[in-house]
């Protein structure tokens, strides 16, 4: 990304600059007329095309277009009109931007691939745009990557998944950078996923009203305009009929977690406006914390599950939480064998002294085979303050610890 500019790289660009160029102004206009016989009179002199021709006067937006009929002798004119300020180059991007704005300016190789995409005589219904063409290797990976996943809603293969998230973040992101000279990341935030309680109910449900919602928390859709307005969200197409939808969008399992009956124009319409009512209702946030911050969404029991099946296989490419959260069950697990084995109850542990050595050996099991803090076993164990317990873990060990009993 972009660094902020400094004042002293602002000052320069303005220095550099003469006449109203130096300006910032509200609306400046070029003629097109008048900025072609200038490029061809340097061009005929042999001399580059000047900076402020090339920059097009520093306009940072192309508002207004005037057309000026020819009267008489007079001939007409074009003329571009739109909001200027002085420009400079931005040493971390490359890009030309405005001064003070930061925004990107207009430039005339900007302004003649615009023109020679709607040249006369072609039709009037193109779009301005920019095409991003993969190599043959990067189309022989995603082609792969798509024949192991399937085309259309894959269930299964987490792997593969993974490694095409991986592909698509690392490598495609390092050709579009090389591509366009650019540096930096490509997309907003990290990959990620989150398991989700297929069965207990509510949870799929919150998943979808989070993702359908996030336009709103971003202010993308202004109070009093309905969510059905944003077209990059599936929310709209869960209000259109079967025939219109994405072929591979399934409905009626959210439908059904809201207690819809069978889709039709009336169901689809109270859908909207169940959106609609829970959109009123976001507070500040907190409620999606377990969303945005945990790996897991769902029913506690089928969580401690997980977290035993996984405790000795998370590693490094897992969440911080996913890893504390698993050494934790590792842990508990581990203190309920101790005290199988000891015949103690949970309460044994409060009623017995800080320093029993069976309590000693228990915590040091657990500070040898998992990654607990001692302010965790101290608590866990009854055992104090954590530095009681480092002070024990210590010493020597008495012959009884040595023998486990």
């Amino acid at each position: 990304p972009s660094q902020p500019l400094s004042i002293a790289q602002r000052k320069a660009a303005v220095e550099g600059l003469t006449g109203d160029l130096r300006k910032k102004v509200p609306l400046r206009k070029v003629a097109l007329s008048r900025l072609e016989k200038s490029r061809a009179k340097h061009a005929a002199d042999g001399r580059g095309i000047p900076d402020e021709i090339e920059k097009l006067a520093g306009l940072t937006r192309v508002q207004y277009v005037f057309v000026y009929p020819a009267e008489g002798d007079t001939p007409g004119e074009i003329v571009l009109a739109g909001p200027a300020e002085p420009w400079l180059t931005d040493p971390s991007s490359g890009r030309v931007v405005g001064a003070e704005s930061g925004s990107p300016t207009v430039l005339l190789e900007d302004l003649a691939t615009a023109l020679r995409a709607f040249a006369p005589g072609h039709p009037q219904d193109r779009l301005v745009g920019c095409s991003i063409d993969p190599t043959k290797e990067g189309l022989a990976a995603m082609q792969a990557f798509l024949a192991k996943t399937g085309r259309v809603n894959p269930q299964g293969g987490t792997d593969n998944l993974v490694a095409g998230m991986k592909w698509f973040l690392g490598t495609y992101t390092a050709r579009f950078n090389r591509r366009h000279g650019l540096t930096g990341h490509l997309f907003g935030g990290r990959y990620k996923a989150l398991l989700v309680d297929p069965n207990a109910p509510g949870y799929f449900r919150t998943v979808c009203d989070y993702v359908h919602l996030n336009p709103v928390r971003a202010n993308l859709v202004p109070a009093g305009q309905p969510l059905r307005d944003y077209r990059w969200s599936s929310h709209t197409e869960y209000l259109k009929p079967e025939a219109r939808r994405w072929p591979w969008l399934r409905v009626d399992r959210l439908m059904g977690e809201m207690r819809l009956s069978k889709e039709s124009p009336m169901v689809r319409r109270e859908f909207e406006q169940l959106m609609e009512d829970r959109r009123h209702q976001e507070g500040d946030g907190s409620q999606w914390a377990p969303i945005r911050r945990g790996w897991f969404f769902g029913d506690k029991a089928l969580k401690e599950d997980l977290l035993a099946k996984a405790s000795e296989r998370v590693g490094a490419q897992n969440y911080g939480t996913e890893r504390q959260e698993s050494e934790e069950a590792k842990a508990e697990r581990l203190v309920r064998e101790e005290l199988a084995v000891l015949g103690w109850e949970e309460n044994d542990l409060s009623q017995r002294r800080k320093g029993d050595p069976d309590k000693v050996r228990i915590a040091r099991r657990l500070r040898h085979e998992t990654t607990m803090t001692l302010a965790w076993i101290a608590r866990r164990l009854s055992m104090g303050v954590w530095t009681y317990v480092s002070n024990l873990l210590g010493a020597k060990p008495s012959n009884r610890m040595k023998s486990g009993r």
